[in-house]
Parts: structure tokens; sequence; C-alpha cells
């Protein structure tokens, strides 16, 4: 049976050591490396690259080059300050898969840490939308084409393994930036003076939030990455003896 926790624990080694030149840097600066968990990881690494790239139909992995969504996705809201419909169309997710990633350890045999900066250095979202909804007393609406582009996301990661757990990996920690964001929106009010300052509007949004709410953004990933990794124990990591995490 698909394991998700097991899953985003190889996703996060596949990030960390993504390509042939990561290896070597995580090979070289890690010290001596138990051959039977390398061997694991590295399997994991070679499925879950096919997995993000292609795709997994029995796994309900759909493939993330790009990502998708065909048709319409219609959303209510109804909270205190805005209620209505945004029905979003024909989504496309561009540039998960490619990004690159730099690697400084310190282990040893009995652990050490692990520290990595994941930079997306162009991830762009585009979709159409409709719009109706009350926001306060005023009416919203409008239709159009809505296109994100986030330009060098880095995330800061960094975790401790230990061989003297469980657990093995603890004290996650997560710290995201972005250099700038490009937000294009057409058709809002259907007004196109409107459309343009709303678009200027989300932009400066988007990098304040970033840059304001960092530590709460840090928080809750780290949260979340601490409890994915608390219970994985060495034959989750080795499969047993076997294949490893996944069979691919």
């Amino acid at each position: 049976m698909f394991n998700v926790k097991v899953f985003l624990l190889g996703l996060f080694f596949y990030i960390a050591i993504i390509n042939a030149s990561d290896k070597e840097i995580l090979r070289e600066t890690r010290g001596p490396i138990d051959d039977l968990v390398l061997s694991a990881l590295n399997s994991v690494i070679d499925c879950l690259r096919a997995l993000l790239r292609e795709g997994n139909s029995t796994l309900g992995i759909p493939s993330f080059d790009p990502f998708e969504i065909r048709g319409a996705l219609r959303i209510p809201l109804n909270l205190d300050i805005i209620s209505g419909v945004v029905t979003v169309s024909d989504l496309t997710l561009e540039g998960i898969p490619d990004f690159n990633t730099t690697i400084a350890s310190s282990l040893n045999i009995l652990g050490g840490n692990v520290r990595m900066n994941v930079t997306f250095e162009s991830i762009k979202l585009r979709s159409g939308y409709s719009l109706d909804v009350n926001f306060l007393v005023a009416k919203l609406d409008g239709e159009g084409d809505l296109s994100i582009e986030l330009h060098n996301l880095v995330a800061n990661i960094g975790i401790r393994a230990s061989t003297l757990g469980p657990p093995l990996l603890r004290n996650p920690t997560f710290v995201l930036s972005l250099d700038n964001a490009n937000i294009k929106i057409t058709g809002f009010g259907n007004d196109d003076k409107i459309s343009d300052i709303i678009s200027r509007q989300l932009e400066a949004t988007l990098m304040s939030l970033i840059i304001e709410q960092d530590k709460v953004i840090s928080y809750y990933v780290e949260e979340i990455i601490d409890g994915l990794v608390r219970n994985i124990t060495l034959s989750d990591i080795t499969g047993g003896g076997g294949s490893g995490i996944l069979n691919c």
C-alpha cells in the first residue's frame, strides 16, 4: 500500500540528491556511508525522478512535467467578509521538477546535520478564471486569464540525522525566500486599468506575505516535516534489506 509519509521522506532525499553531481557532494562530505542505506536512497532517487516527471496512475500520482487540470473547478466562498463563487479553468503549472540544489553536510557514523538550498528558478502557473463575489459592501466580478511567475523561489531545509534514534531524523528547519513575482490578471471588473492595478497589488501582497510571515510559514512547514519523519525507521529507509522505500 502506498505510504504518503514514506513517499514524502523519499521526496525530501530526492530533492537533496537530485542529480549525479549532488550525489557526489553528499558522498564526499558525509564521510563513511553504510552501503545498504546509500543503495536504498539511490533507488528512491531514481524512482521519485520517474514519478515526478511521468506520474504513476496506480499510486494516484500525477505528472508534474507539467501539472495540468483541464476543465473547470468551482470554488464557493462563504466567509464573514467575502462570499460568492470563483471558478478556475484549464490550470497549468510548470517548473516543479526543474530545480537546482546545493548541499552542505557534516555527517559521521553517529549522524550529523544536512542542509540544502532548493532553488526553483522559474515556476509558472496559468489558468482561466471567472469571479462573482461580494467583498464587504462591494460586488466584484470578472472573467479572463491569470498568470503567475515566481522567480528564484528558494527553500532552505535543514535536518538532524542520528543513528542513535528513534527518531532518526529530527529538528527540521525551513526558510523560504523569493526574489520576485510577476502576476498578470485580465478581465477583472471587465476593466483593463483595474486589472493592471490588481495585478501589481497581488505581486506586492505576495512578496510582503513571504517576508512578513516567514516565521509563521517556517513553523508550520517544520511541524509538517517533523510529523512526517518522526516515526521513520532505518527499516523504512532501507526496505528491511530489500529494495528500499519504493519499488519502481
